[in-house]
C-alpha cells in the first residue's frame, strides 16, 4: 500500500458533530451525525454517506485506476465507523471505490464527479444504495457483469467438455457473439452516462472473449492462434478509448490476448521472447493513452518481481521516460528503487535506531540469525490484516532463531501514538522500531505491507516470500525453517 496519492485531492472539510477521525493518508475526513439538507456539490466532488447496521468501524479504499481485478493500487484508504459517516472526494476522473468490514464487503464503485451516494442498510433490507447517478454505481452491484455471465461459462464449458473436441465451432463462437449482443443492449437501455455504458460494454466483451478461449484446448494450433488474433482485434477495435481502463476483466483479457499474439508473432519470426520484446511489442500496439500506461505499469510491476539485470533496468528507463505521468512514474520510480536496493542475494542495508522501549538497535545486532523484516503502517488495512497471523507465526517461532524486525511506516497524520497503538492492540512481538524516511529510502521501501527474508549473514534471500496470511502462515514458515537449517538461499 502506498501512503500517496497525486490524483486524489484533499477531501473537503465537512460540518459535523462528531469527533473527526485522524488523517489516515494525507486525506482530512470528517465523520459524524449529519442531520439536515447537504450542500450541493460541484461538478469535480463526489459524496459518499452511510448508515449501515454494525457495531464495527468499515474500511474505504478510494482508488483511480487499477492494475488488475485483484489489486487496488494508487489508492487512499480510511477507516470510519458504520453508524453515519460522510465523504467528500474532489476528483476530475472518476474514482473506485471499496467498502468493506467484518459484516460488509462491496463490490468496487465507480464512481463520476458530481455523484452524490448513500448507503444504508438493515438486518431486513440488506444493502440499500441511494442518490444522484445511483443507475451506475447500484447497476455494477446488482447486475455486475462478471456474475452475470457465470451461467453461460458453466453451459459453455461444459457442453465443450461432454463434446470431446467434435463440436461445431462456428454455432459456438456464434453463441458467445449473441450472449454479448443481448448483454450490451440490456446495458444501453438501462440510461447509464457514458462512462458507466463504455465500462459495462468493455466487461462483457471481456466475459465473451474468456467464453470463446475455452474452446481453443478443444482446437489444432493453427485454429487457435487464427482464433487468438480475430479475438485480439476485437478487443483493440473496441470504441471508448481510456474510458477502457477502467474495465478490469477488460483490460485482463486484453493483456493476455497480447501475449498471445506475441509469442505467435516472434516464432513466426523465428526469433524468441523476451520481457523487453513483449514490452515494446504492447507499446507499438496500444493506441489510447491511459490504457496503454495503465497495461504496461502492469507489465512493469510483474518484471520488477524478476531478475533485474540491464534488459529490465532499460525497460524502466523507457517507461520513465515516454509513459509515466506522476502518477505511474512516482510508482514505477519506486518500485524499481525498490529492487534494486533489495535484490536477492545482496547485502541487506544499515540499519540504526532505536526500538519501541528505546534500546538502540543496530545491523551486527542481526547476524547469526535468520530475519524477516516486515514494513507495516496502523493505516494501513492490509497491513492491519496480516498482523494477527505475523503474531501467531512469532509464538510458533519463539524458540527458533529467528529476528523478526517490524519497521513501523506512519504517516504525518498517525504519527508514533498509532504505532504504539496498533503494537500492544495485536501484541506485536520482536523487534519494533518506528522507521523516518531515511531508513525507507535506504531500504527501498515503497509500499505496506513489505515483507523482506534474510539468511545469517544479513543477505537478502527473497522481498516477496509469502505472506503470514498465505496458508495461515504455514508457507512462511516453512520458507523460514528450511533458513534456519542450512536450507535454500532462495525461492
Amino acid at each position: 500500500m502506498t501512503p500517496h496519492h497525486p490524483d486524489l485531492r484533499e477531501f473537503r472539510r465537512t460540518r459535523t458533530r462528531r469527533t473527526s477521525i485522524p488523517r489516515a493518508v494525507g486525506l482530512v475526513l470528517l465523520v459524524g451525525m449529519f442531520g439536515g439538507t447537504l450542500s450541493p456539490l460541484s461538478a469535480q466532488e463526489i459524496r459518499v454517506s452511510g448508515s449501515l447496521d454494525s457495531d464495527e468501524s468499515l474500511e474505504i479504499i478510494a482508488t483511480r485506476l487499477m492494475l488488475s481485478s485483484a489489486q487496488p493500487w494508487a489508492y487512499e484508504m480510511f477507516t470510519v465507523p458504520a453508524d453515519e459517516f460522510e465523504l467528500i472526494f474532489e476528483a476530475d476522473d472518476p474514482i473506485y471505490l471499496v467498502i468493506r468490514g467484518s459484516e460488509f464487503q462491496l463490490l468496487p464503485l465507480l464512481l463520476e464527479p458530481g455523484i452524490e451516494l448513500h448507503l444504508t442498510s438493515g438486518p431486513e433490507t440488506g444493502m440499500t444504495i441511494t442518490g444522484t447517478g445511483v443507475e451506475g454505481p447500484a447497476y455494477l452491484v446488482r447486475e455486475q457483469p462478471q456474475r452475470i455471465w457465470q451461467a453461460a461459462f458453466r453451459e459453455g464449458y461444459g457442453a465443450l467438455q461432454e463434446a470431446g473436441g467434435e463440436f461445431d465451432m462456428e454455432a459456438y463462437m456464434a453463441r458467445a457473439d449473441s450472449l454479448l449482443a443481448e448483454r450490451n443492449s440490456a446495458v444501453r437501455s438501462a440510461g447509464l452516462s457514458a462512462v458507466y455504458t463504455r465500462v459495462l460494454e468493455a466487461e462483457n466483451l471481456a466475459n465473451a472473449l474468456r467464453l470463446k478461449s475455452y474452446a481453443l484446448e478443444h482446437v489444432d494450433a493453427a485454429t487457435a492462434e487464427a482464433l487468438d488474433a480475430a479475438m485480439l482485434e476485437q478487443a483493440m477495435n473496441m470504441p471508448g478509448g481510456d474510458t477502457l481502463s477502467y474495465a478490469w476483466r477488460y483490460t485482463e483479457e486484453l493483456r493476455n490476448l497480447l501475449n498471445a499474439r506475441y509469442q505467435n508473432v516472434v516464432r513466426d519470426l523465428g526469433g524468441e521472447t523476451s520481457d523487453a520484446g513483449y514490452y515494446y511489442f504492447q507499446k507499438g500496439v496500444l493506441r489510447a493513452p491511459n490504457l496503454r500506461r495503465v497495461l504496461l505499469a502492469g507489465l512493469v510491476d510483474q518484471l520488477l518481481k524478476g531478475d533485474y539485470g540491464e534488459e529490465l533496468a532499460a525497460v524502466v528507463e523507457d517507461f520513465r521516460k515516454t509513459e509515466a505521468d506522476g502518477l505511474y512514474g512516482a510508482y514505477i520510480e519506486g518500485r524499481a528503487r525498490e529492487r534494486e536496493a533489495m535484490a536477492p542475494g545482496q547485502m541487506a542495508p544499515e540499519i540504526s535506531a532505536a526500538t519501541l522501549s528505546g534500546e538502540p538497535i543496530n545491523t551486527e545486532d542481526l547476524r547469526g540469525s535468520v530475519v524477516l523484516v516486515t514494513a507495516w503502517g496502523s493505516w494501513c488495512g492490509w497491513s492491519k490484516a496480516e498482523l494477527p497471523h505475523l503474531v501467531e507465526l512469532q509464538e510458533r517461532l519463539a524458540e527458533e532463531d529467528v529476528i523478526f524486525l517490524n519497521l513501523g511506516w506512519e504517516t504525518e497524520e498517525t504519527g508514533e501514538a498509532s504505532w504504539r497503538e496498533a503494537i500492544a492492540s495485536v501484541g506485536l512481538g520482536g523487534v519494533n522500531v518506528l522507521s523516518d524516511e531515511a531508513l525507507r529510502s535506504e531500504w527501498g521501501l515503497v509500499k505496506t505491507p513489505t515483507f523482506i527474508l534474510l539468511d545469517r549473514d544479513g543477505r537478502i534471500v527473497t522481498n516477496d516470500p509469502p505472506r503470514p496470511s498465505r496458508e495461515d502462515g504455514a508457507a512462511l514458515e516453512a520458507a523460514l525453517r528450511e533458513l534456519l537449517a542450512g536450507g535454500p538461499r532462495s525461492f
